[in-house]
């Protein structure tokens, strides 16, 4: 959010000035990347909310092969260091 004073000038006398400030919402950027990876794995929550979203997405058949490749080389990869390390019961 950005607040701007805004001044308005007048040519002829003036008995008085008046100021007023104007709101102006600026939408927030999307965050880099790299940076909404390091927020999702820092939170339990969070990672677990993404992957229960793309659970959700492929039982529904919303996930576009060609453009989730390689999600789901990267969902193949972690279910197979899962079992590696003898955390799927």
């Amino acid at each position: 959010m950005r607040i701007e004073r805004v001044v308005e000038r007048l040519e002829k006398p003036v008995w008085c000035v008046e100021y007023r400030d104007r709101i102006i919402e600026q939408p927030a950027q999307p965050p880099d990347p790299a940076d909404a990876a390091a927020i999702v794995l820092a939170s339990p929550r969070a990672c677990r909310t993404v992957l229960e979203g793309l659970a959700d997405a492929a039982a529904a058949g919303a996930l576009n092969r060609s453009e989730h490749n390689a999600t789901v080389r990267a969902a193949t990869r972690l279910l197979g260091a899962l079992q590696a390390a003898r955390l799927l019961t």
